[in-house]
């Protein structure tokens, strides 16, 4: 009886436990909140090209060396380039100081280059014009009909005396005079007078003297004055270009 008493205690026991199991099974378990999803962040396209289009666009400018508000004031010209290593009518001297130039009829005639073709501007008329190579140069000379000639270089490449360089002037003319004032039938006296600074030139010929002026620093520039028997013949301004002196002259 004993036996059987707690044989029932331990079934009720049992039957107590699953029970209780039952009863939580049953019940809800309470829910977690859940948790809200993290935004994603989304790049703009259209902000990106706008950035990338000012930075090529700063980019371009840095490379040309240009802003908005105008060139870059370090900015350093580019060297221009080297002409070839040949004769050119144009490379040498292309101003040439007022003594060496001939005053015709209230113009001043300089040797150098000229602007357009003959006369330059010039009160005279041709008579007759001449063309030869000579030393890798394409030379004239014109001949005026009161015997005043002009001898130059011609324009690379050109076959006449426009834009040519001028590098010699004769004349017998009376009427033109020097820059400081000689004229072709002046005494020896009165010339001297004007170029104290000029240079006999010995052994010039039998019934002929002649002087040079040069002025130091001018290259090949001279003036050539011819005297016969005491007044002044002729006077002629030349000059050499490249080593090369007319002295074609005397």
């Amino acid at each position: 009886m004993k036996k059987l008493s707690l044989l029932l205690l331990t079934l009720l026991s049992l039957s107590l436990c699953l029970l209780a199991a039952c009863g939580n099974v049953g019940k809800a378990q309470p829910e977690t909140p859940p948790v809200p999803p993290k935004p994603v962040e989304v790049e703009n396209p259209f902000l990106e090209e706008e950035e990338t289009v000012e930075k090529n666009s700063f980019q371009e400018e840095t490379s040309t060396g240009e802003s908005s508000s105008g060139p870059q004031e370090n900015e350093e010209e580019q060297p221009l380039e080297q002409e070839e290593n040949k004769p050119s009518a144009h490379k040498g001297f292309t101003s040439v100081p007022a003594d060496f130039s001939l005053l015709i009829h209230g113009s001043k005639l300089f040797l150098g280059r000229q602007e357009g073709s003959f006369p330059w501007g010039m009160e005279l008329e041709k008579e007759s014009t001449q063309f030869w190579s000579s030393d890798g140069f394409d030379n004239f000379s014109i001949t005026c009909t009161d015997g005043t000639i002009l001898r130059g270089l011609c324009q690379d490449g050109a076959k006449d005396e426009k834009d040519g360089l001028l590098i010699g002037i004769y004349t017998e003319n009376p009427v033109y005079q020097c820059n400081r004032g000689s004229y072709v039938g002046m005494s020896r006296e009165d010339f001297l007078h004007l170029y104290p600074d000029v240079m006999a030139i010995e052994n010039s010929g039998p019934n002929e003297d002649y002087y040079s002026y040069t002025i130091e620093g001018e290259g090949f520039l001279q003036i050539l004055f011819c005297f016969v028997e005491d007044q002044l013949h002729s006077i002629a301004i030349v000059n050499g270009i490249d080593g090369y002196l007319n002295n074609s002259y005397l």
